[in-house]
């Protein structure tokens, strides 16, 4: 077992990273005594000991100090250690320098108030701007302006700071981590082609708004087919999911809308679904929630529509998603714990793929306003389509590069891939040129599959 000093400050935000970090992550049995000694943590093991500068919560006097941009550092340095194989991790908090010897190790990289920071989300807290549907985004980040976006680097601090330990005492064992690829899909529209006038406005869109008389054509084309009977709607890929997800031993998560308030919702009555959450799970697939564009932070909206919707599927959801990916810390994390939720996938970037929260590992999460570990945990997202597709305007050769190696950096880890790809962006005209890259993602990148 591991003994933890630290002083007896910030002891709920002290004893949730150490819980994520030793229990959650590392699996290693640890025990806390308060220090008042020292500012620093000393970690003893086996007689020996690692010093690991506190460079963070020894700067704040008040309970919830830490919530100012001022912070937040101005600049990561980066850490590379040959024997213990570390390459310009970067350094959130602290100095990037560790000095070793046979039962004594001075570490200066603040792995606690690191892992804290990307984990808990504090940073989005503090950093006003938003985009025009109010979500905090990439660019805005710390990880993305110093360039570890795509790094999860909570794993790679866990990693190292194994090293550490197995240093001292070489016998300690580990947690087991297994690779895991999760495919998701948020179910925002059950059909294309609904009645006449959806259809005048879809077609007005791509010969007016778009000005792609092509598409506009072709997409005039399939919209007769389908309400012609001749051709199956192209949002209707249930089965088409399912059974790839079946063929490589994988599950698929559909996360269905179930009302709501704004233009962005409502563009299908939770009973018209009710035939196909009934296939889905007879084909033992899961089925969540995917909570409307303005309930992610409306309490009553989120309960109102959770209830409507277990009423439908019959059976009590436990995950999901928020809709457009709208998410504010910790309020909607508050809203999906009050509802009795296990697992939340939200906290994913729109704009940039990538490691939003620092780890492809599930984690606890932590109310930094009422200063409290919560029981719901969060299944980070990874990658979403629409993020490539739409965003960052990628071709499909671009696209399924950056899709293959966030792929292989999870894989690295042991960690979960979770990625959203919607069932409205299998086979229409726009999306079919990417397809491969869901197909490869699901098959795992084979080498003639790119």
């Amino acid at each position: 077992m591991l003994t933890v000093y630290t002083p007896e400050v910030f002891n709920a935000e002290k004893l949730y990273i150490f819980d994520i970090l030793f229990s959650e992550y590392l699996g290693v049995d640890f025990d806390i005594k308060a220090n008042i000694s020292t500012h620093d943590y000393i970690i003893e093991i086996n007689n020996s000991k690692i010093y690991i500068e506190d460079h963070f919560f020894s700067k704040c006097t008040e309970p919830d100090g830490y919530l100012t941009p001022e912070l937040i550092p101005s600049k990561v340095e980066h850490y590379s250690n040959e024997h213990f194989d570390v390459k310009n991790l970067p350094v959130i908090y602290g100095i990037p320098n560790v000095e070793t010897n046979e039962n004594k190790i001075k570490c200066q990289i603040d792995f606690f108030a690191s892992c804290f920071y990307m984990l808990t989300r504090w940073e989005e807290y503090v950093i006003s701007h938003r985009d025009q549907h109010n979500r905090f985004e990439a660019q805005n980040s710390l990880a993305y302006k110093n360039d570890f976006l795509d790094r999860p680097i909570v794993n790679e601090y866990v990693v190292f700071f194994k090293k550490l330990l197995l240093h001292l005492a070489p016998k300690l064992t580990f947690k087991k981590w297994k690779f895991t690829c999760i495919p998701t899909h948020d179910i925002d529209h059950i059909q294309k082609w609904g009645n006449i006038t959806s259809i005048r406005k879809k077609l007005a869109h791509d010969f007016i708004t778009q000005k792609r008389p092509l598409v506009g054509l072709k997409n005039a084309l399939n919209a007769l087919l389908v309400k012609s009977n001749i051709k199956k709607d192209p949002y209707q890929t249930f089965s088409y999911i399912t059974e790839l997800s079946q063929q490589h031993n994988l599950t698929s998560h559909f996360y269905f809308l179930c009302g709501g308030t704004s233009v962005f919702d409502n563009n299908y009555n939770i009973e018209e679904a009710k035939p196909i959450i009934q296939y889905l799970l007879s084909q033992h697939q899961v089925v969540g929630f995917h909570p409307s564009y303005s309930s992610y932070k409306n309490n009553d909206q989120w309960h109102t529509e959770k209830c409507h919707l277990q009423e439908v599927a019959g059976l009590k959801v436990i995950e999901g998603r928020q809709h457009y990916l709208r998410f504010e810390a910790p309020t909607t994390w508050r809203t999906w714990e009050m509802e009795g939720m296990e697992t939340d996938s939200t906290v994913g970037y729109s704009d940039i793929p990538g490691f939003r929260c620092g780890t492809c590992y599930p984690f606890s999460v932590f109310d930094f306003i009422e200063r409290k570990k919560l029981n719901l945990r969060e299944n980070p997202l990874i990658l979403m389509e629409t993020t490539l597709i739409s965003y960052m305007k990628l071709s499909p050769e671009k696209a399924n590069e950056i899709a293959k190696k966030l792929y292989f950096t999870v894989k690295k880890y042991n960690g979960n891939f979770t990625f959203l790809w919607h069932n409205s962006a299998i086979h229409t005209v726009e999306d079919k040129p990417y397809l491969h890259i869901y197909e490869n993602i699901i098959k795992g990148f084979p080498k003639n599959g790119e």
